[in-house]
């Protein structure tokens, strides 16, 4: 369900609630219960308002074809959003958890880095 929300935000900007029950076939409090959710989790945030009654929703991070280089973080950290296959997701995975593996220094040396795929 909240990733059918996610879904729907990133293919078409924002949505209300309504907007979202009619395309996922919910019912509009249910859908609007779940935008809140994610958004108490920092996934969406309210867009700005178009008329006074209507509650648009987007996207915290924007758009999810974004660069990483425009997620960059100051110390050179980035986040970034992909769209992958289920083939390409599983092939990532593992190519990530062997890289991680190969940098795995044991207990008490160098800068603690966590790492966070899903």
């Amino acid at each position: 369900m909240r990733v059918a929300l996610l879904d729907l935000l990133a293919d078409r900007g924002t949505v209300t609630s309504t907007e979202a029950a009619t395309s996922l076939n919910l019912s509009s409090g249910l859908c609007s219960f779940h935008l809140r959710q994610l958004a108490r989790h920092g996934l969406v945030e309210e867009a700005d308002r178009v008329d006074g009654r209507a509650r648009p929703w987007q996207l915290s991070w924007g758009t999810v074809d974004r660069s990483p280089v425009e997620f960059s973080a100051v110390d050179g950290g980035f986040d970034a959003s992909i769209r992958v296959t289920e083939a390409e997701r599983d092939e990532l995975l593992g190519r990530m958890r062997e890289l991680v593996a190969s940098y795995d220094g044991g207990a008490g040396t160098g800068q603690v880095l966590s790492v966070r795929v899903s």
